[in-house]
């Protein structure tokens, strides 16, 4: 794997996952926490608690793929998102439902319009091995399970 994923020929790419975990002990409690995967060692890595008060997992999905557009190079980057869920792929499409979680897909396509450069999100099979996607999948999980602590 390259130590960072952002090449010379102007592209970059991330993985995103998210991770939710029932509070045990608890009734309906839970923690959350995305993950951004970049590249080995690469600075803009991100493993964050996600505290909005929905704990959905498409709109934690949705929101790991916003930081990473947040988090990437803003400098006319081709930006490639690969995730393993479809709500992020769905709330960036042109003629997304208002209904479909109207404020993350608002967020969301807010960022990509905001972004210098195309964004494309492409989702993979999760839990297949791709290491990128291993590697994001651990940065939310550890994180989410650090709340637990």
């Amino acid at each position: 794997m390259k130590l960072s994923t952002c090449l010379p020929n102007k592209m970059c790419q991330a993985y995103t996952d998210a991770s939710i975990i029932k509070v045990p002990l608890s009734k309906n409690t839970y923690v959350a926490a995305i993950g951004v995967f970049f590249g080995v060692n690469d600075p803009k890595n991100l493993s964050e608690k996600y505290e909005e008060s929905s704990m959905k997992s498409d709109i934690v999905e949705i929101h790991a793929v916003m930081r990473a557009i947040q988090a990437a190079p803003n400098n006319g980057f081709t930006l490639k998102i690969f995730t393993d869920s479809q709500a992020p792929v769905k709330a960036s499409e042109k003629d997304t439902p208002k209904s479909y979680f109207p404020k993350a897909t608002a967020d969301l396509k807010k960022a990509i319009k905001n972004r210098i450069g195309p964004v494309d999100i492409i989702k993979i099979k999760g839990h297949s091995g791709e290491p990128g996607n291993v590697a994001a999948d651990k940065l939310a999980r550890d994180c989410a399970r650090e709340q637990l602590k």
